[in-house]
């Protein structure tokens, strides 16, 4: 019978934020959605005020804060809940521009 070697055991969440809504925290919604929000108040006060205008800008709002919300709470790792899309992105992003080094085997020479 043949010997198991140490099974570790990582935790599928391990963050030390506090969930304020949909699982971010106060830090991601200040950081993402404040600007966005900012950014429809400043886009409403711009005139002209007409109800189709004022309705095609909250529109325009609306889709940018539910993408927003969207692409911060997705979670593109089925199995660890606490890599964000974000980390994901910078992960790929960063292993796809590493430098990448290949050993080549030599050859024993034919005689």
């Amino acid at each position: 019978m043949a010997k198991k070697g140490k099974k570790f055991i990582f935790p599928d969440n391990v963050n030390s934020t506090y969930g304020a809504f949909l699982g971010l925290s106060l830090k991601e919604l200040a950081t993402y959605v404040l600007p966005i929000s900012f950014f429809g108040l400043v886009l409403l006060a711009i005139p002209p005020y007409s109800l189709w205008l004022l309705g095609l800008k909250l529109i325009i709002i609306l889709l940018l804060l539910t993408l927003a919300f969207a692409l911060i709470s997705a979670k593109p790792v089925k199995h660890r809940q606490n890599i964000t899309m974000q980390d994901y992105l910078t992960h790929k992003k960063s292993y796809r521009f590493r430098q990448k080094r290949f050993y080549i085997k030599k050859r024993k020479p034919m005689e």
